[in-house]
């Protein structure tokens, strides 16, 4: 699991917890879900995205739905990789064209720290 995404369940965790006024952090798995043998039934867990798998309930916080892949983004780490599709920038910006990116920037400000390729359509067939 990469260190960023370990920090995000983390962090995502610890915030479930501060607004419950629980204590502790669960053992969770590398995407976020913590095991439990029943069915939680607290106002806390319904404020929890749940599923059940092999007689077991899961639980984990919301704000973590998606990042099984990252939303579909990819962590952009080479200088040079040539025409993105969709980029994210380190100021919270998404350019929804495709960039150049020879230097790992958009411009001074703004470095590239994700992007999304966008699949291309297929030919008309009339």
């Amino acid at each position: 699991m990469s260190e960023a995404k370990q920090r995000a369940i983390q962090e995502a965790w610890i915030l479930e917890q501060l607004h419950a006024s629980s204590e502790g952090v669960p053992n969770y798995n590398s995407d976020g879900w913590a095991k439990y043998g029943s069915k939680q039934n607290s106002s806390y867990f319904n404020q929890l995205e749940e599923k059940q798998w092999l007689g077991y309930f899961f639980y984990r916080p919301k704000s973590l739905e998606g990042i099984e892949n990252n939303n579909g983004w990819i962590e952009y780490k080479e200088n040079g990789i040539g025409y993105l599709d969709i980029v994210y920038t380190d100021a919270g910006n998404i350019y929804p064209y495709a960039v150049y990116v020879a230097y790992s920037s958009i411009n001074e400000i703004q470095e590239v720290t994700h992007y999304q390729p966008i699949q291309k359509p297929n030919k008309p067939i009339y």
